[in-house]
């Protein structure tokens, strides 16, 4: 059973996960970093958040995206 749904993985699939919604939490702990650190990222818009209601949600697309964007490559990375 455990085998078949693996196996039913869709196209679909890919697409709900790069829209899967993260709290603040959950991007801290991806982040290594403190909640309030996550907040102080929100209200300086350092980072791609949505508002929904009062609460604050992340894309995980966005926020892998954004780490891409704030990577700093190594000095022998930009020799080449």
């Amino acid at each position: 059973m455990k085998e078949r749904f693996q196996e039913s993985k869709k196209p679909q699939d890919e697409a709900f996960n790069s829209h899967l919604l993260l709290t603040v939490n959950e991007v801290a702990l991806l982040l290594r970093l403190t909640p309030k650190g996550i907040y102080s990222l929100i209200e300086n818009r350092r980072i791609p958040f949505i508002k929904i209601s009062n609460r604050v949600r992340f894309l995980q697309a966005d926020v892998i995206s954004w780490l891409q964007k704030n990577r700093v490559p190594a000095l022998e990375e930009t020799r080449q």
